[in-house]
């Protein structure tokens, strides 16, 4: 989509029922919430990529990111507003991630009983290895672990142990000598482990038909990082 459409597309979307078109909407939201949530997130993120790719490449990234922003300041409130109708909509139709975006748009006035829809889905997404929903699901875990079966859970536990494992270990490291913080972090790392009742041999299984549909390693270089108490 050409973000110089962004408000016309998104109007578009919310006036019309064409297939597709209300996942790309509530994307382009989305990106737009999260830019001005934390811009200077955002400007990190961007520094990251940039130091990935040749340097003729970061005048026209630079320009593109900043056409992303005034993109963003011209959609109106009434437009921003239509976010979850735009997202029930893309779950209907079975938008990869569009379960966890409704999760992440409602927050506190998220309820499961007028969702019904949304486990299935995000239990679809996580297995087809989409981080996003396998993060949400693991916070809705928290609070009803009946959601998925030991094993399921023992294998999503297992997926977020090999995107932050590393970066725990290495945190582990430089908190030698620092006791508190080291139980702090080796509670972290044990939060990885599956429930007492899950079948090891099972849960690898799952694990390793999760992984086989990752088009990428896990935890690449300037991806998520656990949030560590100071």
């Amino acid at each position: 989509m050409d973000v110089s459409r962004m408000q016309p597309d998104i109007q578009l979307a919310i006036s019309s029922d064409q297939r597709g078109k209300a996942g790309e909407a509530a994307w382009h939201i989305q990106r737009c919430l999260s830019l001005e949530r934390d811009p200077e997130r955002a400007r990190q993120q961007m520094e990251n990529l940039l130091r990935r790719l040749p340097e003729t490449a970061h005048s026209v990234m630079r320009a593109s990111h900043q056409q992303w922003v005034a993109s963003c300041q011209a959609v109106d409130a009434a437009s921003r507003e239509q976010l979850v109708p735009l997202l029930r909509r893309s779950l209907g139709e079975g938008d990869k991630g569009a379960a966890a975006g409704l999760v992440q748009a409602l927050g506190e006035n998220f309820n499961l009983a007028d969702e019904p829809a949304v486990v299935p889905a995000l239990r679809r997404d996580a297995w087809d290895c989409d981080s996003s929903s396998q993060r949400v699901l693991s916070r809705l875990l928290r609070r009803d672990p009946q959601l998925l079966t030991p094993n399921e859970i023992g294998a999503l536990r297992d997926q977020e142990h090999i995107q932050f494992s590393k970066s725990l270990e290495a945190l582990l490291r430089k908190a030698e000598g620092d006791p508190k913080r080291q139980a702090v972090l080796e509670g972290m790392l044990a939060t990885y482990k599956p429930p007492p009742e899950a079948d090891p041999a099972e849960v690898a299984r799952i694990s390793a038909e999760i992984q086989s549909r990752c088009k990428a390693g896990p935890a690449q270089a300037g991806g998520p990082q656990p949030a560590v108490p100071g």
